[in-house]
């Protein structure tokens, strides 16, 4: 064997291993986006079930002051919910 071969085959396997280490970060990036995705509408659910189990006693707690996805899709529903309670 050449130099120049052993060269060309270590680039080759150093660039096989980037695309790889590329591949399983985008795959762990997007599942990762899934679970926080997943994580939201569980903390949204409670959320909306901590309001629905304070609202029976007449008060309405105040809304979240996040201002994240979930925040203000909880804030939307608890509004609704206060609507359809008032007649």
């Amino acid at each position: 064997m050449t130099n120049k071969h052993v060269g060309l085959r270590l680039g080759t396997a150093f660039a096989v291993l980037i695309v790889l280490l590329v591949g399983i970060g985008q795959l762990g990036l997007r599942r990762m986006h899934e679970i926080d995705d997943i994580l939201r509408n569980i903390a949204g659910a409670i959320r909306i079930s901590r309001f629905a189990a304070d609202s029976g006693n007449g008060e309405y707690p105040k809304p979240s002051v996040h201002l994240d996805a979930c925040g203000s899709r909880t804030q939307s529903r608890m509004h609704i919910l206060k609507s359809r309670n008032t007649y």
